[in-house]
């Protein structure tokens, strides 16, 4: 292939993410509002604490110095999205004073309209962006993995079929952190790719160690449930590295690198942390089992063990879910949702995935499908781990907790329709030899 030919390719390769991108923050303005969004952007003054003489409000104490409820959401909540999104509109020129009130979910739209607990819409474009940024850059991640482990055909896919995601849409499009959860999961999943890679040609060297502890460190700050992805990835290259080498001391050493990379950056990223107080941990652990059990009491979790098991399949390819809580909201949201949903620039129905069974199944081949090598072994893996710990540990029938499976579900579909294609053409192929 000539150098001109991969020119080519790579301008075009460029254009269909820059068009991808294009469709996402085309809808930024039309999604449809939730009362998280006001709470987080509410959370983003933070970053008017980060400075030497105000760096210490941020940081946890027992008793709390500052409002219990705002410490209790550092501590459960990634800082990525609250520094980043502060930091985005106070280069669009909003001050602290600009920035609304957090979310009364004891009261109904109409008081938290009036008593300032919705931004401005300028203030929620602005917001926003941050998510649909990050968004868009973890689609141009997510196709630079898949042209690492399948041909190009597949990676285009994939990146189209991630796109399309109505949940990932939705909720990438909102002043959410799942746009930080999404790039940061894409970085830890390139970085383990090229280490696993590395490693099979004997050709890692310790940057790539620490790139990975690096993602995994910054995955964790931007939401703490990415655990369930940071653990099987990292574990995974850990013990394939092991299986390789016989310097037992050099692996060691180097799966320790990422150890420390990930938990130093997930401290430099999280200033709650900063007082050093040794009751943070349990404090974490104890905020987040409460809050799964209040909320399980509250809205209700699944009935029973097919429920879960069809939400861990199905969930994120489904119809996006605009709001969890139904008081209230389906009345609230009524014309907003109608609106988003005859947008122009709307390229799919909003009622998921077409026929979701084909659509596993195809994901099904992309298991299969996908090379015989490690690092397609640890997006198969990871993938199967992945789903198996919200099968089994995700309390609530919550659309958005299934969106780490996004990425897997996005590369195997990929890989999926490219082995079809595959088979299609050999066939027609076996039918033109026959017929000549």
């Amino acid at each position: 292939m000539t150098s001109t030919t991969l020119h080519r390719r790579h301008l075009l390769d460029a254009l269909f993410i820059g068009l991808l991108g294009l469709y996402i923050l085309a809808g930024v303005l039309a999604v449809p509002l939730h009362g998280d969004e006001s709470t987080i952007i509410f959370m983003s003054r933070d970053v008017e604490a980060l400075r030497p003489d105000q760096i210490a409000t941020l940081f946890f104490h027992d008793p709390p110095r500052v409002d219990p409820a705002v410490q209790e959401l550092r501590l459960l909540n990634g800082s990525i999205t609250f520094f980043g999104m502060g930091a985005l509109w106070k280069l669009a020129g909003f001050q602290a004073a600009d920035v609304n009130e957090q979310w009364d979910w004891g009261a109904d739209y109409a008081y938290n309209q009036t008593t300032g607990h919705i931004p401005s819409a300028r203030l929620l474009f602005v917001a926003r962006l941050w998510s649909a940024f990050c968004t868009l850059l973890s689609t141009a991640i997510l196709f630079a993995i898949a042209k690492r482990l399948m041909p190009r055909m597949g990676a285009w896919i994939a990146a189209l079929a991630y796109v399309l995601l109505p949940a990932l849409l939705l909720n990438g499009r909102r002043a959410s952190f799942e746009g930080s959860v999404q790039i940061t999961l894409m970085l830890l999943l390139w970085s383990a790719v090229v280490l696993t890679q590395r490693i099979a040609a004997g050709r890692d060297k310790a940057i790539h160690w620490l790139l990975v502890g690096l993602a995994a460190g910054a995955s964790a700050a931007a939401k703490h449930n990415s655990l369930l992805v940071i653990l099987p990835v990292v574990g995974i290259v850990i013990i394939y590295d092991l299986v390789r080498q016989r310097d037992w001391a050099r692996s060691i050493g180097r799966a320790a690198l990422t150890a420390l990379a990930t938990v130093a950056i997930f401290l430099a990223l999280s200033p709650a942390w900063w007082s050093a107080d040794p009751h943070i941990p349990s404090t974490v652990v104890q905020l987040r089992f409460d809050l799964m059990r209040n909320q399980s009491n509250t809205f209700g979790g699944f009935a029973d063990f097919g429920q879960r098991l069809n939400a861990a399949l199905t969930a994120v390819i489904a119809p996006p879910q605009y709001y969890e809580v139904n008081a209230g909201w389906p009345e609230w949201l009524a014309e907003s949702i109608r609106q988003y949903e005859v947008q122009p620039f709307l390229l799919i129905p909003l009622r998921g995935i077409p026929l979701p069974p084909i659509s596993l199944i195809v994901v099904a081949l992309g298991v299969l499908a996908l090379p015989r090598t490690a690092a397609a072994m640890l997006i198969r893996v990871s993938a199967v781990s992945t789903l198996l710990s919200l099968l089994l540990l995700n309390p609530l029938p919550w659309q958005r907790y299934y969106l780490p499976l996004a990425p897997f579900y996005a590369l195997l579909y990929g890989a999926g329709i490219t082995y079809l294609a595959m088979v299609a053409r050999r066939w027609i192929e076996a039918r033109r030899v026959r017929a000549a």
